[in-house]
This record gives C-alpha cells, sequence and structure tokens, in this order.
C-alpha cells in the first residue's frame, strides 16, 4: 500500500496524506502490480494525468478530473470503487502487448492458453515442444519471468520437500508458479490471437501434455491436458482416426473423474468425447461408441440431466446389437426415473423388465414364505468363509438384473413394501446360483432386514449383515450408504445404538462424494434419527434438520419431506414448548403440523405413525397423560406391517411408561394398562437378551415402574437407582433425565422430599445437558411449586 501511495502522490503531485484515500482503493483493485496500476490510473484520468485533462470512465461519469477553483486534482471514490475494468483498459493492455517482442507475445498466448496460472511440470513439458518457437537460447521459462518484470504475470517461488527425501528436513525442492495478475490481462491476450491460431495452439498444447500424463500417471496434467485437447473441438482434427483417439481419451478421463466423485467434470467429458464421434461411429467404432454413450447416460443421472439421459438412451437403444449391449442403458433409464420421484413410471417400467427377462412373478410375504425359511436354511448350512468366496458371477444379463433389483427397492419401499422380501430372496437366488457380484453386500444385507422385519431369525439376520459389512470391506461396494440404512434395522439388535450412529455419519459423508443425492438425503435423515435415539445436544440436531429440509425442497426430493418436517417439529417441541406444534410454520423452513399433515393426505400411514408416536412422547415428557390415553398410537402399536427399528423401539419404551403411569392413576381401566405396559416391557426385556447395551435401562424402569404399580417400593427404589447408573454408563443421557425424575415422583409421592428433590435436580440438569429445554423448563416450575407449598 506504501508504495502503490507513492507512486499516486507523484503522478498526481499531491501530499502522500491526501492521496492516501484513493491508492487504498486502487491497491484493491490492482494488488499494488506497477503496470496495472498505470493502466487504471490513465483509464479513470481519461490520459495521461496532468493539469488540463479529466476523466470519463463510463458515459460521462467523472472519477477524476482537475479542479482549477482547487488547482489540483480531486476523485470520487464511490465512484472508482464501483468501477470495473473499462474497455480503454483492456485496449491500453493490447497495445502494450504490442509492442513486446515476438517471444514475449508468444508467451502470453501460452500462458492465456493454458490458463490462469502455469507450474514447473506444465513449463517442462511445453518447453520441449516449443523449442523452435522461441529465439535460440531462449526457454519458456525465461519468457514467463520476463512477462512477470514487466507487470503482466505473477511469480511465485514454492518450496517443499522431494518426495524421495521426504524424511530429511533439508531436502527441499522449489518450483515456479506463473498466474495473470488479473483475469482481464488474460482475457486480452486470448483476444490477441485468431479463433484458428486458439484452436491449433490449444490442440498443440495438449497432445504436448498427454504423453507424460500416462508416464507421471498425473490427474491434473491428465484433465488440464484433455481440456487443452477439447478447447480446440473436434473441428481442428481432420484425420477420423485421430479423431476416434481423442474420444477414447475424453472417455477415459471421464472415468477417472467419475472415480473422484466429480461427475458434473465426467459427464463434461463424455460429451466431449461423443462430439468427436463421427456418423460412422456405430459402423466403425461400435465398442468406443456404445462405451462412450452409456458412460454419458450414467453420469447424466448423477448430475440430474435428464434430457441427456432420454436422449442418449434412446441413441443406445436404436443403435445396440443385441440385448447385452443394452442392459445398463435400461438400468439407467430405470434409475432416471427414480431420481425424479416418478414412481408408477418406474413401477410399470421395472415389471416391464423382469417380464421381458423371463423373471418370477413377485409375490407377498405370506405366499414365499417357506421359500424364505428354504433360503435361510441354506445360508445357515454355509460358513462365513465359504460364503465369501463364492465364485464371481459372470453373465452379464444376471448382473444387469441384480442391479436393477436393488435399485428398485428403493422405490418398492414407498410403492408396495409387502413385495421387498420377494425382491430380497429372488436375489439372494441369483446370488447362490451364480455367485458374488459388486451388489452381493447390498443383497445380503437387503435379506437380512427381510428376516429381521418377519422376526423368524434375529441371529441369522445379524450374521448375514455382518456377512454384508465384511462383503463391503472385500469389495469396495458403492452402496454403503443404502447398506448403512439397512444396517440401522438390522444391527440396533447387536450393536451399541451409538455405533450405528457413527456408521450413518459415515455413510452420510460417503454418499455426499460419491454424488448420490437420494442416498445422502436418506443418510443425513437417518443421522437425526439416530443422534435423537441416542441423546445427542438437540440444538445441533435442530440446525442439522433445517438444512435437510432445504436441500430437500433444494433437489426437489420430498419423498422423505414429510417425517423429516414432522421430526423436526419434535425437535423444536422438546427445545421450545408444546405450543410451536400449534405455529403456522417452524423456523421458517416447514409448516406446522397440522398443514403438514393434510398435505401429507390420509393415505400416508408411515406420516401418521410418526405423528402419534410423536405425540406420546411429548404427552409423557410433558406429563400430559390425558393426551396419551386418548392416543391413537396404542391402536398402531401391535401392527406386524410396521417394521421395529430404533426410533419405533424407543417410542414402545415411552409408551409403556406412559402405560404403567395410567395403570397408577386410572381406578377403571389399570388392568389394561397394565396389559399395556407388560407387553411394552416383555419386548425390552427379549431385546435386552441380544444387546444389554441399548435396552438394560428402559428395561430396568419400566420394571422399576411395574413394581411401583404392584406396591412393591423396595424392589422399586433399587431398580430406579440401577436404571439412573445403567443409562448414564451407556450414554443415554436423556434417558437418564427421564429416570432422574420418575425416581424423584416415587419419592416424593412417599414422602421423601429431600431425595425427591435431589432426583429432581439431576433430572433438570440432564434436560438441559440434552438441549430439551422446555421438558428443563417444565421441571424446574414443578420443583418451584412444590417447594412453595412445602
Amino acid at each position: 500500500p506504501y508504495g502503490v501511495n507513492l507512486f499516486v502522490s507523484e503522478t498526481l503531485r499531491l501530499f502522500p496524506r491526501l492521496t492516501r484515500p484513493l491508492s487504498s482503493v486502487l491497491h484493491k483493485k490492482t494488488g499494488g502490480n506497477p503496470l496495472f496500476l498505470k493502466q487504471i490510473l490513465s483509464a479513470i484520468g481519461g490520459g495521461e494525468a496532468s493539469p488540463g485533462s479529466s476523466s470519463s470512465s463510463k458515459g460521462d461519469e467523472v472519477c477524476l478530473s482537475f479542479s482549477l477553483s482547487r488547482r489540483r486534482w480531486t476523485w470520487n471514490i464511490e465512484k472508482i470503487e464501483d468501477l470495473e475494468l473499462a474497455d480503454d483498459v483492456v485496449s491500453f493492455i493490447v497495445q502494450e502487448m504490442k509492442k513486446l517482442s515476438p517471444d514475449l507475445v508468444f508467451g502470453l498466448k501460452v500462458a492465456a492458453c493454458i490458463g490462469s496460472r502455469m507450474t514447473t511440470d506444465v513449463i517442462d513439458i511445453l518447453s520441449a515442444e516449443l523449442t523452435m518457437s522461441f529465439t535460440v537460447g531462449t526457454t519458456l521459462a525465461d519468457v514467463l519471468h520476463k512477462l512477470a518484470q514487466k507487470g503482466f504475470l505473477n511469480e511465485h517461488i514454492c518450496s517443499h520437500k522431494a518426495a524421495e527425501c521426504c524424511t530429511s528436513s533439508s531436502a527441499l525442492v522449489s518450483t515456479l508458479r506463473f498466474e495473470f495478475v488479473h483475469d482481464k490481462i488474460q482475457e486480452a491476450a486470448y483476444e490477441f490471437m485468431s479463433s484458428k491460431e486458439r484452436r491449433l495452439n490449444h490442440m498443440r498444447f495438449g497432445l504436448a501434455l498427454y504423453p507424460q500424463v500416462t508416464a507421471n500417471r498425473n490427474d491434473e496434467l491428465l484433465f488440464m491436458a484433455i481440456n487443452q485437447v477439447n478447447a480446440a473441438g473436434p473441428d481442428s482434427v481432420v484425420d477420423g482416426g485421430q479423431k476416434i483417439i481423442i474420444a477414447r481419451l475424453n472417455l477415459n478421463a471421464g472415468k477417472r473423474a467419475g472415480e473422484r466423485s466429480d461427475f458434473q467434470t465426467a459427464f463434461s467429458l463424455f460429451q466431449h468425447g461423443l462430439s468427436y464421434l463421427g456418423a460412422d461411429c456405430w459402423d466403425k467404432h461400435y465398442d468406443t461408441s456404445i462405451e462412450l454413450f452409456d458412460s454419458a447416460a450414467q453420469a447424466a443421472v448423477v448430475v440430474n440431466n435428464l434430457k441427456a439421459v432420454s436422449s442418449y438412451t434412446t441413441v443406445i437403444n436404436s443403435r445396440a446389437k443385441c440385448l447385452d449391449d443394452k442392459l445398463n442403458c435400461i438400468h439407467v433409464k430405470l434409475k432416471a426415473l427414480i431420481h425424479t420421484e416418478r414412481f408408477q413410471e418406474a413401477m410399470e417400467y421395472f415389471m416391464e423388465i423382469i417380464n421381458d427377462f423371463g423373471e418370477p412373478a413377485l409375490l407377498p410375504v405370506d405366499e414365499i414364505q417357506e421359500d424364505i425359511t428354504a433360503m435361510i436354511s441354506v445360508m445357515k448350512g454355509l460358513q462365513d468363509e465359504t460364503i465369501l468366496s463364492l465364485s464371481t458371477m459372470t453373465q452379464k444379463k444376471t448382473i444387469a438384473l441384480v442391479n436393477i433389483y436393488c435399485d428398485f427397492s428403493h422405490v418398492m419401499t414407498f410403492i408396495n413394501p409387502s413385495l421387498l422380501p420377494a425382491i430380497s430372496l429372488r436375489n439372494m437366488q441369483l446370488m447362490v446360483q451364480e455367485g458374488l457380484c459388486s451388489k452381493s453386500p447390498l443383497v445380503f444385507a437387503s435379506f437380512a432386514q427381510s428376516i429381521s422385519f418377519a422376526g423368524s431369525d434375529i441371529d441369522e439376520a445379524v450374521r448375514l449383515m455382518r456377512l454384508s459389512k465384511k462383503l463391503q470391506e472385500r469389495m469396495g461396494s458403492s452402496d454403503i450408504a443404502t447398506i448403512s440404512t439397512m444396517v440401522y434395522y438390522v444391527m440396533w439388535e447387536a450393536q451399541p445404538f451409538q455405533a450405528l450412529t457413527e456408521e450413518a455419519k459415515q455413510s452420510e459423508k460417503t454418499a455426499e462424494q460419491s454424488g448420490d443425492v437420494f442416498a445422502a438425503i436418506g443418510s443425513n435423515c437417518l443421522v437425526c434419527v439416530m443422534s435423537y435415539v441416542t441423546g445427542e445436544p438437540l440444538a445441533d440436531l435442530r440446525r442439522k434438520s433445517m438444512d435437510i429440509l432445504v436441500q430437500m425442497k433444494d433437489q426437489n426430493m420430498m419423498v422423505f419431506y414429510v417425517l423429516q418436517a414432522l421430526f423436526h417439529s419434535q425437535l423444536a417441541v422438546l427445545i421450545d414448548g408444546p405450543q410451536v406444534a400449534e405455529a403456522e410454520s417452524v423456523d421458517d423452513v416447514v409448516f406446522g403440523e397440522k398443514k403438514v399433515l393434510a398435505e401429507a393426505g390420509n393415505d400416508n400411514f408411515d406420516a401418521f405413525v410418526s405423528f402419534e408416536a410423536n405425540q406420546l412422547v411429548r404427552a409423557f415428557l410433558f406429563r400430559k397423560f390425558d393426551a396419551a390415553s386418548t392416543s391413537n398410537f396404542f391402536e398402531t402399536i401391535s401392527n406386524p406391517t410396521i417394521p421395529n427399528e430404533p426410533y419405533r423401539v424407543v417410542t414402545f419404551f415411552f409408551a409403556g411408561l406412559a402405560s404403567f403411569h395410567l395403570a397408577r392413576e386410572s381406578s377403571g381401566e389399570k388392568n389394561k394398562w397394565m396389559k399395556i405396559g407388560d407387553t411394552m416391557l416383555e419386548k425390552m426385556e427379549c431385546w435386552n437378551k441380544h444387546i444389554a447395551w441399548n435396552f438394560q435401562n428402559k428395561m430396568l424402569l419400566l420394571k422399576a415402574e411395574k413394581m411401583y404399580c404392584l406396591g412393591e417400593t423396595e424392589s422399586a427404589a433399587i431398580l430406579y437407582e440401577e436404571s439412573i447408573k445403567a443409562a448414564h454408563d451407556h450414554k443415554f443421557i436423556h434417558e437418564e433425565g427421564i429416570s432422574h425424575e420418575l425416581r424423584g415422583h416415587f419419592h416424593l409421592e412417599r414422602g421423601h422430599r429431600s431425595e425427591a428433590l435431589g432426583s429432581f435436580n439431576s433430572s433438570v440438569e440432564c434436560y438441559k445437558n440434552w438441549g430439551a429445554l422446555a421438558v428443563a423448563r417444565r421441571l424446574e416450575d414443578f420443583v418451584q411449586s412444590i417447594s412453595f407449598q412445602s
């Protein structure tokens, strides 16, 4: 800044203290580059800065002018701050370029074609190619250095450890990096060439860089080389053989971009590859053509370009020579329908596919129970290592069929979940008959989920899910997000809830990196639910839920929206209070519960069950037991079509607690409520046998409440203490708070005021740490009221 101010002060013949505000603005715009500073100062001054001249930057807006009355230069800071680099500055740059030597002009052209920056490896490669383009003894690095001295480029020297000497702190190598001081200079240098010269240079530089890609296995060089070639375009290539080579280069580069989860770049490269195919490509280069069109269609699905998907799949269907060559296309079209949530169309297309493939009809679970039992017996007869060592599936048709079944199972969840067991069974049959494929981890997970839902053999379901995870580790399955969702439905009976939460978070990252928006949003929802179940801070969950809801709207992915909206409302109620449920909107991201339910419709059973479950939890936590006694959840709780999973299982816990309380409070319906409470307790006892970590504290607290109902107060007191300890040890802070509160009511009703107050205070602390501030306030108010009464 000091140097800039000194330059401006001397140019305008004013004291530095007067020019400092102007210099500060000019420094921001020029970065202190002398050439650029001179150019922009000349531009805003309308020519040379001297008395008698005035500024005209855009139109007649005066930025810098000489005041005759004040006998000095004056300026308008606001207008200069808003000033973009004007056309006359660009023209000035071009004029300066014309004064440069041929070597420097060509060096600018090279830099302009390559891009905003050039590194040592690129410079070294191009130097060999461009030796004849410069004066004898002059290298590209020399030219770029001189351009930096003249202010057109910035030169940076970077030091880093050499790869072969990484153990030595002193083994440093220096590399150069050149970049334009401003994008306008790059634009001017680029415009300095004719369109024909640009294309020739791009092609020349790209072909010079590409041979080094395979030698060095350098991704950055790969994409730079192919981008140079693509900038030249297919019109720059006359030879048909060279065009097909470039098409394959784009195909390979696109695959590499896809491996790096850069699907937009991959799609662009596949499109460029297609542009190099000639009219006779299907006759002369069939394999390359089918692979390019397939790859482009698959990438188009990921980037949500459905017009491109339709276009490419239409071409493949009309040109492919056999069914095997259409398989990817069929799969891609189905995925596109799924991604756009056109589920009815997807269902019709799916049924058409399996019919064309000669597949057996999909039947409801009650009609295939014997087949499922037979498959379970087959799997039990195989050792883990035998299963993991099954042969590899080779038939393209079977592989495509498994892929189609796996992808469509997502849709069946929303259209006809009763057919999911049939799909999982058919996939397992194909695995046993023909071997493993990339979808095998998902197939095993799906069948394990079906067994778990049926409740027929939990141990085998857990075993198959663990085999799924082992296969995933060995094969590197791309379905980690979907598998983790299935893990959620199965492994809650075998793994701590906290471990499942961490797996869900990992699957969320994997799905986001893979570009699978559907799986990413589903994983995000799953992370929220599991974090809620494990008692993570509600405020953090609320922020995450808001982000998810916004993302759902932005991506128009509304499949999970209603359930997530109801979940978000539940979080807000626990933090802010029950009045939030009656509001028109919550956090300005979702409508109130009544409107959400109205929009969901009467036939949305999942939304109804979720709403009723939330109502039951609120009734208990806010001690509104009249609402609990009239809740419809007790009627839907035994519905066998609803799969058990952590969120529902925790609701069973609250149902048991509410039932035992109502049994104590009601005289006429005590047996009814005791029966429901016993049912919930039996569930917890059963699950506790599988994994005590998740259910011991819940079981103990329900037992304590039952003993309290039966008048066995000594047993109840011991069980309350044990449930508190188990909840604390197993890190369920919210349930620890519930245990403290119920212990407090137990002691209060028995006249042990001191013990009761201690329990209530501990409960408040737990609720606050959980983030359920409204629940904590409710209990604090209650404690104050009993203290006042005493």
